[in-house]
């Protein structure tokens, strides 16, 4: 494919669960600071952990088909529990 030497798929596989980590920990920073709803993290985490839990699944079937392990997380979140939560910040940006 055209944009295939843009991809990075071997390191995103071994940064997987570091970038897990660090959406987690964004998402408790934006709770404690009031941005986000207690039903907006549950529902965030939520979905990270079953990211966490299908690991393998995901980064054979759903991260080739994204540009680096951060789009295919954001897709895939946003696929799971859509745009319309208020969050001012990663994941729900977009809305």
């Amino acid at each position: 494919m055209e944009g295939d030497f843009l991809k990075s798929l071997e390191a995103d596989r071994w940064i997987f669960n570091a970038d897990i980590l660090v959406d987690e920990a964004h998402v408790v920073m934006l709770a404690e600071q009031g941005i986000l709803k207690r039903e907006e993290v549950r529902a965030i985490l939520a979905a990270l952990g079953d990211l966490k839990r299908r690991s393998d699944e995901f980064l054979a079937k759903e991260l080739p088909r994204h540009e680096d392990v951060h789009t295919a997380i954001e897709a895939t979140l946003i696929q799971k529990i859509g745009r319309g939560c208020r969050r001012k910040d990663a994941y729900c940006t977009q809305s």
